[in-house]
């Protein structure tokens, strides 16, 4: 069941809807909630890992590219930036 896809989905939503702070909600709903269909099941995992090792300031920043994540996340962060902005600098949460 902790595997199961849907919960994963549900893990993840829960965690990005509670961080308590606007720019990582805004960032969160860019990042993770709007591309949930985009991962796949082991990069799932690795969101919820990413959750469970790092405060929402420390993803905050790693999404930033001002802070360097653990390497097990290495690729993970590397689809995200690519997605949203070619892989250059951080992901923009202001247009």
């Amino acid at each position: 069941m902790k595997n199961d896809l849907k919960y994963l989905k549900k893990q993840i939503f829960y965690k990005c809807s509670h961080s308590g702070i606007k720019e990582t909600d805004l960032l969160y709903q860019k990042v993770f909630l709007d591309n949930l269909n985009d991962f796949y099941h082991n990069e799932l995992l690795l969101i919820l890992d990413l959750f469970n090792e790092y405060s929402d300031l420390d993803i905050f920043l790693i999404l930033n590219q001002k802070k360097i994540p653990n390497k097990k996340f290495t690729k993970l962060i590397d689809k995200i930036l690519q997605k949203f902005n070619g892989g250059g600098g951080g992901i923009r949460t202001h247009e």
